[in-house]
């Protein structure tokens, strides 16, 4: 489970583009690229620095989803970003 304060940072050696609002990010740790959706995308290119409350906070805003799903979807996400090496949670 994410504590509220944690922070997200994109793992140091991922490379990235948002192309028609979708990020494509390569990873050279695996060889290997991925395509995030519009709600992935949203997360990424905020997740610099950020803590999971003000994460959080963006999500319920953008989205209009209530904090509980919003908190889950992020726990899913950096999970499996985090063992795919794309991202390092602090």
């Amino acid at each position: 489970m994410l504590t509220d304060q944690l922070r997200f940072r994109r793992h140091p050696d991922v490379a990235f583009r948002v192309i028609d609002g979708q990020a494509v990010i390569v990873v050279p740790a695996t060889q290997s690229m991925h395509t995030l959706n519009e709600v992935g995308t949203f997360v990424w290119e905020r997740c610099e620095g950020r803590t999971v409350d003000e994460i959080v906070g963006l999500l319920v805003e953008e989205f209009e989803v209530d904090d509980a799903t919003a908190r889950g979807d992020l726990e899913t996400f950096a999970r499996e970003l985090g063992e795919k090496r794309m991202l390092v949670v602090e």
